[in-house]
């Protein structure tokens, strides 16, 4: 886990000394060195074991010392001080902790490989007694399958030279575990690690072993314990070498809490799960998985598509896409096998970027995805593979949010691939009946602005906007500019609509109104004032110039629904800075003990700019954590300049705030030089730096 349990956490001070006791009570010794002579630990692993031991009492020692009183959770904000104070030399502090932390997962991995095969020995040894006696009357019941046995659903090595003079019969004791449902008894897991030295390039592309691991992965539901199984005895990084690096690199990332090879495996997990899934929400993925013809492809994608984690690069993607290449290459994977393993690898995280940032409702970003998946069964495992990444990076890690945006594009891109011809057609048909829809529900004198609503509204509102939500926006608009023709001057005040939905936890705020100079940044200094929490927004601009901008709000108090208070509160704030002529909006915010305290260590800020996804945009996305007032801080970092924001998608995930803007320059086209971008990226994370140290 990222924040760790020193005492009980896995492999924590809990399990070392629960190998104390046993030995206290198999032996009447606690001592290391009496459960050596007892042949429950090798020599080799007891100063394993105390060179952990000691590890861990430094670092608890510490962390009772940096906080004066006994604490035992290994919090993010703990792990640089007690990185620092333990000397580790890396300048920066988020390569000081995760030298750290991968220090610290090394450890506790032994103390938990270790101590569970130990007392695996000591039950075995109490058993072995048992046994004997029971082979001595004639009744053994230990099954023969070549040279092993099976007794109690747990397989033995039938001497300790098996490997040594078939080194094949180490992948055939995995496949033979997998098969019948077995486990690895304490003897056999010991000797695998003993032998772990024959897993050499040989053996690496030995045809029975590649045939074998490809046949473990091939079997629905049953590979993710056989997996882990070889990861916890060193056998996975030996055959899979591009898997290694991954053991206990730590992630400092927003939404991943474990290391990237637990990460890994808890995927290969939430893979598994999905054959015999009854969740109503998984029932359409469980539906594509069951009916993958390759999920051996599906399966080795998972476990590479982190690999150029290791590699430390900006795209980690492409760094594992070329890992995945040379395993294909070293199991001699055929063409449209090895087409499908390193597409999976290399767009294993495009699937939720694309749906997440990019305008789903134009046709060009369908077809530019299709034409990087360009086959639907990969589409298919594309699926399944994004859900299991989001689900193993944390419980929260896969939305509903998330799982609208990229059935959407799943769907789109499916229809693509199928009839690229249809699908544009489809579109445009679609199109034609929702505007014939819209017409039937509202009365016959809004048919000049039906005609205006559908030609003047982005494609990204039509494709996916519903005939009930249509009609009432065009009753907003109707009665904005009716308002606007019975005032008398500027008409500056908007039209606004709360609309509950008190079952999802939250109020839609849908505002009706002229566009201007700034119009989002003087919205979100409202919300912030009247201590209203902004989850996520839409914004529309139609091509005359009005705007419709829908935001998702909380209330910061224990209900989710902001209080009327709260609501008049915004309106009249809105109200004030609209009809304000100064360029400064410096907002008064509620609450202010409801700011976050600046953390001793924050999780990394990300800012991504694409300038050749739109034909006239230029996008950003920023990631950062979520703080009371980061939406009004980061539109007026954009807004500074005369930056225009054209669109955005604005979401709160996992405490993380999630923002895509579609951005013109002053003059009206992209953001093209590098010194534009730079100045803008500086901007944005000193507001990002401004909003964590407010308190």
């Amino acid at each position: 886990m990222q924040e760790p349990n020193i005492k009980s956490g896995c492999g924590g001070l809990r399990f070392y000394q629960n190998l104390l006791w046993t030995g206290m009570f198999h032996s009447g010794s606690s001592s290391m060195t009496r459960l050596v002579e007892e042949k429950v630990l090798r020599e080799r692993e007891r100063r394993s074991l105390e060179e952990a031991h000691d590890f861990l009492l430094r670092v608890r020692t510490e962390m009772h010392y940096q906080t004066g009183r006994a604490a035992e959770q290994l919090t993010l904000q703990l792990q640089g001080t007690v990185a620092t104070a333990l000397g580790y030399p890396q300048k920066n502090i988020l390569r000081r902790c995760e030298a750290f932390m991968r220090d610290y997962y090394k450890h506790t991995r032994q103390i938990y490989l270790i101590s569970t095969l130990a007392l695996g020995r000591v039950r075995e040894q109490r058993e072995e007694q048992g046994h004997l006696l029971t082979k001595l009357m004639g009744r053994n019941k230990d099954e023969v399958v070549g040279e092993f046995l099976i007794r109690h659903g747990e397989l033995f090595p039938r001497s300790r030279d098996i490997f040594n003079t078939d080194s094949s019969r180490m992948m055939r004791a995995f496949q033979l575990a997998q098969r019948r449902g077995l486990t690895f008894s304490a003897e056999l897991e010991d000797l695998v690690k003993r032998r772990l030295r024959l897993v050499d390039r040989t053996f690496q592309y030995n045809k029975e072993n590649r045939a074998i691991f490809l046949a473990i992965l091939s079997r629905k539901g049953e590979v993710s314990r056989i997996l882990r199984l070889m990861h916890d005895l060193g056998f996975l990084g030996k055959y899979i070498p591009e898997f290694e690096p991954l053991t206990c690199l730590v992630q400092h990332e927003f939404f991943h809490r474990y290391t990237a090879d637990e990460h890994t495996l808890l995927c290969t997990e939430k893979i598994d799960a999905l054959l015999f899934s009854t969740e109503p929400r998984l029932q359409r993925y469980a539906e594509l998985f069951r009916h993958l013809e390759d999920p051996a492809m599906l399966y080795l994608a998972m476990l590479l598509h982190d690999t150029g984690k290791a590699a430390n690069t900006l795209r980690h993607e492409e760094a594992s896409a070329i890992a995945a290449q040379r395993v294909a290459r070293r199991l001699q994977l055929p063409p449209h096998r090895r087409k499908m393993l390193i597409t999976l690898v290399d767009a294993h995280g495009e699937l939720g970027a694309v749906a997440r940032s990019r305008n789903l409702e134009d046709s060009a970003t369908v077809e530019e995805f299709a034409h990087i998946i360009r086959d639907p069964v990969i589409l298919d495992a594309l699926m399944v593979l994004t859900l299991a990444d989001g689900m193993g990076t944390s419980d929260e890690g896969w939305s509903d949010w998330k799982e609208l945006l990229v059935w959407q594009l799943y769907h789109q891109a499916k229809a693509f691939l199928a009839d690229s011809k249809g699908f544009r057609k489809e579109r445009s048909e679609r199109r034609d009946a929702l505007r014939r829809k819209v017409a039937e529900k509202v009365p016959g004198d809004f048919a000049e602005e039906i005609e205006a609503h559908f030609i003047g509204m982005p494609e990204r509102y039509l494709a996916f906007k519903e005939e009930e939500e249509i009609c009432g926006h065009l009753r907003l608009f109707r009665k904005f500019l009716a308002e606007g023709l019975s005032t008398e001057g500027p008409h500056l005040e908007p039209v606004i609509e709360w609309v509950d939905h008190a079952e999802a936890g939250y109020s839609e705020v849908i505002i009706c109104g002229w566009d201007r100079d700034r119009l989002l940044e003087r919205i979100a200094a409202a919300f912030l004032e009247a201590g209203i929490n902004v989850l996520g927004a839409d914004i529309y601009t139609r091509a005359d110039h009005l705007a419709l901008d829908i935001f998702r709000v909380a209330n910061h108090r224990s209900e989710p629904l902001p209080r009327e208070r709260s609501r008049r509160d915004f309106e009249e704030k809105l109200e004030e800075l609209l009809q304000a002529s100064g360029s400064r909006i410096v907002p008064e915010p509620k609450n202010r003990s409801l700011h976050a305290a600046k953390q001793a260590e924050e999780l990394p800020v990300r800012f991504l700019v694409n300038n050749s996804a739109h034909p006239t945009c230029t996008i950003i996305e920023v990631q950062a954590p979520d703080r009371i007032g980061i939406l009004y801080h980061l539109l007026r970092a954009i807004s500074h300049g005369g930056i225009k924001i054209e669109a955005a998608r604005i979401a709160t995930e996992q405490k993380a705030a999630l923002d895509v803007f579609y951005l013109r320059a002053k003059d009206g086209g992209k953001l093209n030089t590098m010194k534009d971008l730079a100045r803008l990226e500086r901007r944005i994370r000193t507001a990002i730096s401004r909003v964590s140290s407010t308190g």
